[in-house]
């Protein structure tokens, strides 16, 4: 997800609802972002001086993702002969791909709604 709000920050600031059109593909429920973007744009209609901004939305948005995705990643714990994840959310991506590079070892996983050991 990072990534592509990443690519958002090359978004033509002459062209914010590009940048509306690129979030909505990352991030769903976008309304309350949406409707400011809307509202600036109504704006440059009345005022051509009304500049957008969308490096430093994308900026804003990026850093709180990042956050969100440091606290929300699994814990590993590797006692040689087994490997544990454990987090809040632990997700079936990052269960394959743990699976997938110790297909020899034993892997438990603990979120906190779901157990899983291989």
């Amino acid at each position: 997800m990072a990534y592509e709000l990443g690519a958002l920050q090359r978004v033509n600031p002459n062209s914010p609802m590009d940048f509306v059109k690129g979030l909505k593909k990352v991030i769903k429920g976008v309304d309350d972002i949406v409707r400011p973007i809307e509202h600036i744009q109504f704006l440059k209609t009345i005022d051509g001086e009304v500049t957008s901004q969308p490096q430093k939305w994308a900026n804003a948005l990026l850093s709180t993702i990042e956050g969100i995705e440091q606290l929300t990643a699994p814990q590993k714990i590797d006692d040689g002969s087994t490997l544990y994840l454990s987090g809040p959310v632990v997700g079936s991506s990052e269960i394959q791909e743990e699976l997938e590079r110790n297909k020899d070892r034993h892997v438990c996983v603990y979120a906190w709604s779901h157990y899983f050991s291989r």
